[in-house]
């Protein structure tokens, strides 16, 4: 598909203007569910490489509520009682994840963008643009799935003006189609692919910083 092919227009999203009152509730909610972060003290070290210090230095906290769909069904596969012409049972499917009325999906971490670098990372996940940042020392950003950079083509703009973007690609086709997507998308872009099986978090855990920053051509400084 040529490039002029895949072109969309850029809707803007209607301006989501977050009430004083909302606002301090969300850091009531951060305050309150990061007392309970040394909770998660194995979690973190052994599946997200990163220590109960890190995830207070980034605000994360315990919150002991399911955000995903709570039924018992498959979110992409739902029922819906009903047949097509054919007889074949329809179906319907939703997000696994739930938001707030009218809230859409963001870029994670975007104080990245704060850092004087001419070097930022992009990756799939906001733990894999924790871990790393916490590892490596560069800025690092997460975007949460494809279909969301799909639908937010103003995202690009953010990253205009670094002389080079590393897309951190997870280690399978569906990492390798998105870091290919947005690599049209980003003409700074580097592609730096993990092993299969791997993403960026568990390539450190198992390799180290040492080689995730040769792999994005740093030596590592302790």
């Amino acid at each position: 598909m040529a490039d002029d092919d895949r072109k969309t227009t850029e809707k803007p999203r209607p301006l989501q203007v977050v009430s004083p009152a909302r606002m301090e509730a969300m850091g009531e909610a951060v305050e309150h569910y990061g007392r309970f972060i040394d909770r998660a003290e194995e979690y973190l070290a052994t599946k997200r490489a990163l220590t109960v210090a890190d995830a207070r230095e980034y605000r994360l906290g315990v919150v002991e509520l399911k955000y995903r769909c709570t039924e018992d069904h498959d979110c992409g596969n739902i029922p819906t009682g009903q047949v097509d012409e054919d007889g074949e049972p329809i179906t319907r499917s939703h997000g696994k994840y739930l938001y707030d009325k009218g809230a859409a999906p963001n870029l994670y971490n975007v104080n990245a963008f704060l850092v004087e670098s001419d070097t930022i990372v992009l990756t799939e996940g906001e733990f894999d643009a924790l871990a790393v940042e916490v590892h490596t020392g560069l800025p690092a950003v997460g975007y949460p799935g494809t279909s969301t950079w799909r639908s937010s083509p103003w995202w690009k703009r953010c990253f205009d003006g670094y002389a080079t973007v590393f897309v951190a690609a997870d280690g399978d086709k569906p990492g390798a189609d998105a870091a290919k997507y947005i690599s049209r998308d980003l003409p700074n872009a580097v592609v730096v692919s993990m092993p299969e099986g791997h993403d960026a978090t568990s390539y450190i855990i198992e390799h180290g910083p040492e080689a995730m920053l040769a792999k994005f051509g740093f030596n590592y400084d302790a």
